[in-house]
C-alpha cells in the first residue's frame, strides 16, 4: 500500500495491516494460518488485519507475524515509512 502519511484517514497501523494482508497473498498464507503459526486465533488476527481492523498492530505483533511469514519487519511497513529521514540524517545536512 503506498497511501502517504496524512491523505485521508489511513493510519501506519492501517497501512502496515494492508503490507500483512498483502504478504500473505503472496505466500499463499491463509489467515486461520498465520494465526496459527504465531500461535493465536483467527479472530484475535482479525481485529488487527482485517481492512476494518479495531485493534492496532504494535511492534512486538509486527516481529512475530514477520517471523511467522519469513520476512523482514521492515518489509511490513508501507513504502512512505521507509523512506522517512532519520534524526541522524536530518541533523547532518
Amino acid at each position: 500500500m503506498t497511501t502517504n502519511a496524512g491523505e485521508g484517514t489511513a493510519t501506519l497501523s492501517a497501512d502496515v495491516a494492508a503490507e500483512i494482508r498483502a504478504w500473505m497473498g503472496r505466500l499463499g498464507v491463509n489467515q486461520a494460518e498465520l494465526a496459527r503459526r504465531i500461535g493465536q486465533n483467527a479472530q484475535w488476527l482479525s481485529v488487527r488485519i482485517s481492512a476494518k481492523a479495531t485493534v492496532a498492530i504494535n511492534l512486538d505483533e509486527m516481529q512475530r507475524i514477520a517471523d511467522a511469514l519469513g520476512i523482514l519487519v521492515k518489509d511490513l511497513l508501507p513504502e512512505y515509512a521507509s523512506q522517512r529521514v532519520s534524526r541522524s540524517e536530518a541533523t547532518t545536512r
